[in-house]
């Protein structure tokens, strides 16, 4: 093992550690405050740095990253492990600072000496019957009156407001003169077409202001397409489903917020909209302040299936040509595809064919937890790559000749929980239900293109075990006579 020198030092240049803090701690391996408990900022910081410290394992810096990347691992060990981590702690907690004793002052102590003769009680003022005047027989009358004066003033008030009330209470309704010159009252007076604009005013309810938020409310802001789409929350693993969510939506069109209480995410979002197919989004806490896309995908035409997929012959007016053939395959033993990922929330345009993913790691499916209590255990299953953070969104490329455009694709996946599917940018397919089984569903071209296509897949993991694995095989279709 190479000792580091002055001019390379793997903590500092990697994980941006100070050289006056060696040996770091764990927290400053993961770049954790001290006393961080969370366990998802654990293992996202671990995930990243590990993923980053293993770009240099294969240059001449090899042995100094595989120490680092064992480092890491003992790190999050230790931190996920709330005994571990108390007992680890402890060691590297500094002894506390012993307060210095005060001085000892030679000065001798001074007493005040008792006075030689005892000094005498004082007498209170109301127990002093000497020194307090008496009232005179005419004060005390004078007294008397000014308190019977007030009381009947009280009384007299009481008397008026009671004889108020109850004359508009009973009071008769005032008369108008018609047009005739008879007299109808108020209740019977005709609506007329001429009514003033002050009046329509005052037969409108009065909005009421909105609730204030609570000072820990989590706040989400949705991008919502079409704008009239009605949204609903639902809260996840409530133990009465029907039990309203502690949370709500605000404002309407294409720009709404929701407004969620302390501990009220995650939580769904179902959208519905006239023509369009319903869609369903899990909102998690990790959201807050960000902006959560809610699309919804317009209706096929005659002969599509429920989700907007057409069957491969539709009337007769379309037939396959050929037989199908392997855009990106799903894992397994002989097929090992390689993705592009990334376990942190990218930028908005992550699914698009333009977006620079150089810095984003690269393994092979499938993905999902390999190891612990949460472990994908399923026969026949090639997982490849641990995955065991709260989201991750995948990248592929693939070539495809002009046939593409208007074939019908046939799309395999597992996915534990959600996931949504999209090509170069254009939202093809979601699926909140965990299939942990191969799952078929056939649907256009919706966004190929000729030439290079980028497949992005985006699957979050509510609880439990996680799973990601994507794959599709396409056939050309051709118009019948």
């Amino acid at each position: 093992m190479k000792p580091e020198t002055a001019d390379f030092d793997p903590y500092h240049l990697w994980l941006q550690i100070p050289k006056e803090s060696r040996p770091p701690t764990h927290y400053q391996l993961l770049g954790l405050s001290m006393g961080e408990t969370n366990e998802e900022v654990i293992r996202q910081a671990t995930l990243m740095r590990s993923a980053y410290v293993r770009h240099f394992q294969n240059g001449p810096n090899a042995e100094q990253a595989t120490r680092i990347l064992e480092e890491l691992a003992d790190a999050n060990r230790v931190l996920l492990d709330p005994q571990l981590r108390a007992e680890y702690e402890a060691r590297i907690k500094p002894a506390p600072k012993t307060a210095p004793k005060p001085a000892i002052s030679s000065i001798d102590q001074i007493t005040v000496p008792k006075p030689r003769t005892s000094v005498p009680d004082y007498i209170l003022a109301n127990d002093d019957r000497r020194t307090r005047p008496k009232k005179s027989k005419r004060s005390k009358r004078r007294d008397s009156l000014v308190s019977t004066l007030f009381g009947l003033l009280i009384a007299a008030a009481g008397i008026g407001g009671i004889a108020y009330l109850g004359m508009v209470a009973f009071r008769t309704p005032t008369t108008t003169l018609t047009a005739d010159g008879g007299k109808v009252g108020k209740k019977d007076e005709p609506e007329t077409a001429g009514a003033t604009k002050d009046d329509e005013v005052a037969k409108k309810p009065v909005q009421q202001p909105p609730k204030p938020r609570p000072a820990d409310a989590t706040i989400v802001r949705l991008s919502v397409e079409p704008a009239d789409a009605e949204l609903t929350l639902e809260p996840i693993g409530a133990s009465n489903p029907n039990a309203a969510p502690k949370a709500a939506i605000e404002g309407d069109g294409s720009e709404r917020t929701i407004v969620a209480e302390k501990g009220a995410l995650p939580i769904v979002v179902s959208g519905t909209a006239s023509g369009y197919q319903p869609t369903r989004v899990t909102v998690f806490s990790s959201d807050a302040g960000r902006l959560v896309v809610v699309q919804l995908q317009k209706q096929g035409g005659r002969g599509s299936t429920i989700d907007g997929s057409r069957p491969l012959i539709s009337n007769g007016k379309r037939r396959p040509v050929g037989s199908y053939q392997i855009g990106i395959p799903i894992a397994t033993k002989n097929h090992k595809p390689v993705w592009k990922y990334t376990v942190s929330r990218p930028a908005p345009d992550w699914a698009s064919n333009t977006f620079g993913d150089a810095l984003w790691s690269e393994s092979e499916g499938a993905f999902g937890t390999k190891a612990g209590k949460n472990a994908v255990k399923i026969q026949g299953l090639w997982l490849r790559t641990n995955w065991a953070s709260r989201e991750i969104w995948l990248r592929n490329r693939v070539e495809l000749p002009p046939t593409i455009t208007t074939a019908m694709i046939r799309w395999t996946y597992r996915n534990d929980n959600a996931i949504d599917v999209r090509v170069n940018g254009v939202h093809v397919f979601s699926d909140q239900t965990t299939n942990s089984r191969p799952t078929t569903r056939v649907t256009e071209a919706t966004g190929f293109q000729a030439g290079e296509n980028v497949v992005a897949v985006h699957c979050s993991n509510n609880g439990g075990p996680g799973l990601a694995d994507v794959g599709f095989e396409w056939i050309a279709m051709e118009e019948t006579k």
